[in-house]
């Protein structure tokens, strides 16, 4: 994705992002850390203002700027002081550590290269204390479910929105190197009211292995669920521990 597609998915951003079990984990793993945290790609607040609200010492970075304007913008509205600026998760320097890095919401899967992952992961390394942790989530590709609904629009209801219907287009455009274009859109009363594109990486749970080989860090765990089951079904979010 550009700037300018996370600009447009901000519009819609808090309409479709999930309000699940992601949000208490991530802020019950934040409450644990000895000393400050940073969330990666914090969008509009979702989890990181919930940080805010249990105390945490929480700073964030995102790509977009709309996104952080609203995300201050609901913090003003519940008197909070976050700590935010814009930064790309490849290339950010803060100039100090942190005792917990995250990075929610599948975010790492705008990494669209094995450098660009790799990049991000230099930088959260070097931003972090010793013993210091990186948490982060993505998906396992999931083939039956590709097979299934890629090329075809998906439509869902919006919770909490009766008048609102999400509609989702996912294309597979590189194959060879598992580049997904998606669409979504948001439909008031049938009539398209906004509309974001963009593009992400699929990636295994043993190419991230090896991704992580290649990296500085040289102790994680990965786990099914955010109740850190074990892995052992493509239907599973992976969860990863990994540890400096």
């Amino acid at each position: 994705m550009t700037y300018s597609d996370f600009d447009d998915y901000a519009a819609l951003y808090d309409i479709v992002a999930p309000q699940g079990e992601d949000i208490e984990f991530y802020v019950e793993q934040a409450k644990k850390a000895d000393g400050k945290v940073l969330e990666v790609a914090c969008g509009t607040g979702r989890i990181y203002l919930e940080m805010l609200e249990q105390g945490v010492d929480a700073y964030g970075i995102d790509i977009s700027e709309a996104m952080l304007e609203k995300l201050r913008e609901k913090a003003e509205k519940r008197g909070l002081e976050p700590k935010v600026e814009k930064a790309n998760m490849q290339d950010f320097d803060l100039n100090q550590k942190f005792s917990l890095i995250t990075i929610p919401y599948r975010s790492f899967h705008h990494n669209l290269t094995i450098e660009d992952q790799l990049a991000t992961l230099e930088r959260i390394y070097e931003h972090l204390e010793e013993g210091g942790k990186l948490i982060l989530n993505f998906y396992c590709p999931d083939f039956d479910f590709i097979s299934e609904s890629y090329g075809k629009e998906m439509r869902s209801d919006v919770e909490g929105h009766p008048e609102l219907e999400l509609v989702e287009y996912n294309e597979i455009v590189d194959p060879v190197n598992m580049i997904i274009e998606f669409e979504k859109k948001v439909l008031e009363d049938g009539k398209e009211k906004w509309s974001a594109t963009g593009r992400s990486k699929m990636t295994t749970k043993t190419e991230f292995e090896l991704v992580l080989r290649n990296s500085n860090f040289s102790d994680w765990q990965v786990f099914g669920g955010f109740e850190l089951d074990d892995l052992e079904d493509s239907k599973q979010e992976m969860v990863w521990i990994v540890e400096k």
